[in-house]
């Protein structure tokens, strides 16, 4: 299985690197920005991307203000428009996600609204909370679904 991470979060990639690392993975590639994201699906023919919501948009500017709360659907309806269905895990710290004009006011909003547009692709999200395990868990449990389905 080969899967790419897309997250701006060196510390929180890192983690998801760790729980990654524990299934038959034969690859694992890791981008930090929303424009990397597509050279990357380009390249290579992903079994499952995991997905920060909210994402600088290139990797060189990594400043606050450059971020873009739902840069994440982005990413989904470019691996939506390619001729492979990837599954997609959202991996997110934020509760809240407002991105002129779409406004989703808790992770349950998102969840639905991705799992609507994009039932092919999304397996869910899992809410990082740095400095717990809780997240591992479901993450690796929403990883071994996917596993399941090879």
């Amino acid at each position: 299985m080969k899967v790419l991470i897309v997250e701006d979060n060196e510390d929180k990639a890192r983690q998801i690197i760790d729980v990654v690392s524990q299934f038959a993975v034969s690859e694992t590639a890791h981008v930090r920005g929303l424009r990397a994201a597509y050279p990357a699906l380009e390249r290579v023919r992903w079994d499952l991307v995991i997905l920060d919501m909210t994402l600088h948009a290139a990797e060189g500017n990594l400043s606050a203000s450059s971020k873009e709360s739902l840069a994440g659907i982005e990413v989904l309806q470019a691996i939506n428009a390619g001729p492979e269905a990837t599954a997609v895990i959202v991996a997110t710290q934020h509760d809240v996600f407002r991105q002129d004009p779409l406004h989703f006011e808790s992770i349950d909003s998102l969840d639905a609204a991705l799992r609507d547009a994009f039932p092919n692709l999304y397996r869910g999200v899992v809410r990082v909370k740095l400095g717990t395990d809780e997240w591992k868990v479901d993450m690796a449990s929403r990883i071994g679904e996917v596993l399941g389905r090879f």
